[in-house]
């Protein structure tokens, strides 16, 4: 393998979020599909404008979540911020969902595809969030779960990295102060015992001069 050729790039995020929520729109029209309850078309837009509203809606979820986590961490500031945050959500999702709708049918009546013109704007709003609060609430309990568990596990990862950074400097750290200390008294000792042998065994002491010197350089290179 080519040690120059890098990882793969990955698809940019926010490519990455639009594919989530178009996969949810997929799975959840086939499932109207399957069960018989309406067309493909049929079934396809009406999960697509359910979806593409939480698409819209999302970013305001997590960074309702961000304010949260960055202040103080009382069960107390949370409940009442995440609770006034679910009946906002409650309420603008169900609002995207009927202008989408109501978009479709007036551009439909202009076109003359419809015999009737749309209903009065946002007339069923108050029915939407009823029927919707069952459904999406627990959508919104996901993606706040999603959003703190991704944060949690990106903390840890910076942690960990962290902690391992410091402790190779830590090692590193070690290294040179055992150096520092132990190589004189090393060099002293070893040097007066090769001035003694270099009388009694000079090629003895030849020897053990060449691998005083590569003991040192081997030493002074290893990490």
């Amino acid at each position: 393998m080519d040690p120059t050729i890098g990882p793969p790039k990955l698809p940019p995020r926010w490519l990455c979020y639009v594919a989530a929520w178009v996969l949810l729109t997929a799975i959840f029209a086939s499932q109207l599909y399957w069960s018989g309850y309406a067309q493909w078309p049929t079934a396809f837009w009406l999960e697509a404008i359910h979806w593409l509203s939480w698409c819209i809606v999302a970013p305001l979820v997590f960074w309702l979540c961000t304010q949260l986590y960055r202040g103080e961490h009382t069960w107390q500031r949370y409940v009442v911020g995440l609770t006034l945050g679910a009946i906002v959500i409650a309420t603008i999702q169900p609002a995207l969902t009927e202008c989408f709708d109501f978009t479709k049918n007036l551009v439909r009546w202009w076109l003359s595809m419809a015999d009737t013109p749309p209903r009065v704007f946002l007339s069923g709003l108050p029915l939407a969030i009823a029927k919707l609060a069952g459904y999406n609430l627990p959508v919104y309990g996901v993606l706040v779960l999603g959003w703190h568990a991704t944060t949690y596990y990106s903390e840890l990862r910076d942690r960990q990295m962290k902690a391992m950074q410091l402790e190779s400097l830590l090692h590193q750290a070690q290294l040179q102060t055992l150096r520092s200390q132990l190589n004189p008294h090393f060099l002293f000792n070893a040097l007066h015992s090769l001035a003694e042998l270099v009388h009694a065994n000079p090629k003895l002491a030849e020897q053990l001069i060449l691998r005083l010197g590569d003991l040192l350089r081997q030493v002074l290179r290893s990490s």
